[in-house]
């Protein structure tokens, strides 16, 4: 340690408190202790004139606490050897800096103050660097400027004045510099930040192709014409019309009905979107004699707690809905576009929830819902496909908790931490990758970020879309569904057929096995073949049944009629299509072997070669669904509530499959009737 000076006491020393000199111990060297003993016995007078100086002891005579009675003897003990402390002399008074009042700090001739004694990162023995100059060149014809600057880690410095000399103004060619204002980041942009970020953590080995991420092509369409069903409630008395308006989506949320005929700059109605509203499923409706239209009705949902007593006591939340209005279309890719552009602006809306909601029964329900299209060839092989996968929630949570939900990502494999109880259990130990999520306002983009999982705070008693992706697929995977189509002509002959086959069975003994459920093949039907299916009723038109096809079964034909035969399902003309639909509710059937194949065939008999048109249909489209099974691969392996309370978790998966055909035109042949 370095050596400590000892620093001397002022001359003048005033206290309430004195001490006596007998019990003062004698000391041959000089010490700290005869100095401050000194120091009292020259103690001046107090400020009455009384001598406090006696041969005994010494009391304090100005002592505002203590009385007389009260006042002991206060003795100062023997100081007590310090064996890390050096004795050294004491500073004379004319270099102390306590005592000279003329000391200058910035005084270049005055001898350095000690070092601080109390500094303990001085370092003792290393000398003090050398100054440093810095030369900075003005210009060339200012002599140059040097400073100096000294010190180093002692608390020594030195500061020099200069005169600069007059510098030449110097003139710059200036340039206007146009500064705009840096706007806020909307949610679009975030969402853009977020794919890049996921994009740059994407696996290498897997390679994604550009057109494919355009496929289906995306729909920016903010306007559609639609039909207002009017009046909007029904009545005992009175019917409804379909009142022509043109629906514009206003700000990403806001929905604005225009008449379509007469005035545009008034709506007619106005609805701002809120998280509890709902569009439901595409339906059919009678609209005119000619045949059907598209409709869907926009619902507000809402969801009541409810206890049941019998057949035995269980808590229920049952869903409320009341219809706010109904649009329709002919067209049935508009209705398609618009409720596109609902599920999109439903995920930008702001989320709340209120505080002091508390449940009975706690359940969360997660719904993973995977849409898959592709182009498929003449041969069966896919050229173009996309998998989306959208996963919704809905929560009867108490209080306002958060949520975590952990994926199958292959990004996180082997890096989940979380409790047993939060375990999904599920079959598959399968992996995905997925690129260009998209969240809801409610999910913490930065958790997600950090550590691939979806971490937010649901909102009450609503069913919202928590993220939206698409999968990375190396390969084309292979289709449950195979769908053929062979269109050919024979002289005044049109001859369709369309085969259908499943590459899966289904046994008694496996009952939880993905079935293809919905299927719907669209077989398009020109316009001039149209009134070959249809027939004349008492109001309006109907179309033609189909019927069992039955192998060696003669029938009668004549000119100017169609047929249709199936060996499972349904099938007619549907003008709000413009097709031939084939309907099958489930396949494969009950003790059905593997790879069965069903079949539709329709014939066109023709008056003339003339009705044959120059443009042929090109492409079949096919819809199914399959439950309980996913398209992406997506597994929910975990969900998780921060409150800690009992929380029944439910997850359910449904795969949607759309993909187009292109249909094999096998012969042509012309020939005159």
């Amino acid at each position: 340690p370095s050596p400590i000076p000892h620093q001397p006491a002022p001359t003048t020393l005033k206290s309430w408190a004195t001490f006596s000199d007998k019990h003062a111990p004698a000391q041959k060297h000089e010490s700290p202790s005869s100095s401050l003993e000194g120091s009292f016995t020259n103690s001046p007078a107090s400020d009455k004139g009384t001598d406090r100086r006696s041969p005994a002891v010494r009391r304090s005579t100005g002592n505002p606490f203590l009385s007389d009675a009260e006042s002991s003897v206060l003795v100062l003990p023997p100081p007590s050897p310090n064996p890390f402390r050096k004795q050294t002399p004491p500073v004379p008074p004319d270099q102390s800096p306590f005592v000279d009042s003329t000391f200058d700090v910035f005084s270049p001739s005055r001898h350095p103050p000690p070092p601080s004694p109390g500094n303990p990162f001085r370092i003792v023995g290393n000398p003090a660097p050398a100054p440093v100059a810095i030369v900075i060149p003005i210009d060339d014809s200012p002599p140059l400027i040097a400073m100096t600057s000294g010190g180093g880690l002692d608390d020594n410095f030195t500061i020099f004045e200069y005169n600069l000399p007059p510098t030449k103004p110097v003139q710059l060619n200036a340039v206007p510099i146009t500064v705009e204002p840096v706007k806020p980041k909307t949610p679009d942009d975030k969402m853009a930040d977020v794919k890049m970020a996921v994009a740059e953590t994407a696996v290498e080995d897997v390679l994604l192709d550009d057109d494919d991420d355009d496929f289906p092509p995306p729909d920016d369409t903010n306007e559609w014409d639609m039909y207002l069903r009017q009046p909007e409630k029904k009545k005992l008395t009175g019917s409804r019309h379909w009142l022509p308006v043109k629906v514009v989506l206003v700000e990403g949320t806001v929905l604005k009905l225009f008449p379509g005929e007469g005035n545009t700059e008034v709506p007619l109605r106005t609805f701002t979107l809120q998280a509890c509203y709902r569009l439901s499923k595409p339906d059919l409706q009678p609209y005119n004699t000619l045949g059907k239209i598209h409709t869907a009705k926009l619902f507000r949902v809402s969801y009541k707690e409810r206890r049941r007593i019998a057949p035995k006591m269980f808590t229920t939340h049952e869903k409320v809905s009341s219809e706010l209005f109904k649009l329709g279309t002919p067209n049935y890719n508009v209705l398609r576009s618009f409720a596109r552009a609902a599920d999109d602006a439903s995920m930008r809306l702001s989320c709340f929830r209120d505080a002091g909601i508390w449940y009975r029964s706690e359940e969360i329900e997660l719904r993973v819902r995977d849409t898959f299209h592709a182009l498929v060839g003449v041969d069966n092989n896919i050229l173009r496909h996309s998998t989306t996968a959208s996963i919704f929630c809905l929560a009867f949570v108490s209080g306002s908790s958060d949520c975590t939900v952990g994926l199958n990502d292959f990004q996180t494999k082997g890096n989940e931490v979380v409790h047993r109880k939060d375990i999904i259990p599920s079959r598959s130990e399968t992996w995905m990758k997925y690129h260009s999520p998209e969240f809801h306002s409610c999910v913490d983009v930065d958790a997600f970020l950090n550590n691939r999982t979806l971490k937010f705070t649901p909102m009450d008693a609503c069913e919202f879309e928590l993220i939206r992706y698409k999968v990375m697929a190396p390969s084309p995977p292979e289709l449950p569904l195979n769908v053929k189509v062979v269109l050919s002509i024979q002289g005044t002959t049109v001859d369709v057929r369309g085969d259908v086959m499943i590459s899966g069975h289904r046994t008694a003994s496996v009952s939880n096995q993905a079935l293809c459920e919905n299927i719907v093949v669209y077989l398009p039907l020109p316009e001039i073949w149209i009134p070959f299916f249809r027939v004349e009723k008492r109001f309006g038109y109907g179309s033609k049944k189909s019927s069992k096809e039955r192998p060696g079964k003669a029938t009668r034909t004549k000119p100017g009629s169609g047929e249709i035969t199936i060996s499972i399902g349904k099938a007619k003309y549907e003008h709000a299509f413009r097709s031939i639909v084939w309907r099958i509710p489930r396949l494969p059937e009950k003790q059905a072997g593997a790879y069965s194949t069903y079949v539709i065939h329709w014939r066109v008999y023709l008056t003339s070669d003339r009705d044959i048109p120059q443009i042929l249909p090109s492409q079949a489209e096919v819809e199914f669904t399959m439950p309980s099974s996913t398209a992406s691969k997506t597994i929910v392996r975990s969900v998780s509530v921060s409150h800690g309370n009992i929380v029944d978790k439910r997850v359910s998966y449904s795969a949607n499959y759309r993909y187009f055909v292109a249909i094999d035109h096998a012969k042509k042949t012309i020939t005159s009737a």
